[in-house]
């Protein structure tokens, strides 16, 4: 009779699983904010607002959209300070 193991309730149950997991959660969490703020910072010196990071959102299009934002010329004199006070 061959039986079959539960590497699951082994695996899960682990603390150090539950270690890893939390060490590349917040790993994630710092490299997608550091993304998005170089991201920001772009589209600033693009002479664009900020908030045009939120087209990401939008399905397809909306990546497509923000990389050809991001890829355009330096254009610093067409940021406006008030973009960042609201």
């Amino acid at each position: 009779e061959i039986t079959v193991r539960d590497w699951s309730s082994d695996v899960c149950s682990s603390d150090l699983t539950v270690t890893v997991l939390v060490v590349i959660f917040v790993v994630y969490i710092i490299s997608g904010l550091s993304l998005m703020s170089a991201a920001v910072r772009r589209l600033h010196d693009g002479g664009r607002s900020g908030a045009w990071i939120l087209i990401a959102f939008v399905p397809v299009a909306g990546g497509i959209i923000l990389l050809v934002l991001l890829a355009q010329e330096t254009r610093p004199w067409l940021w406006r300070p008030e973009w960042v006070t609201g």
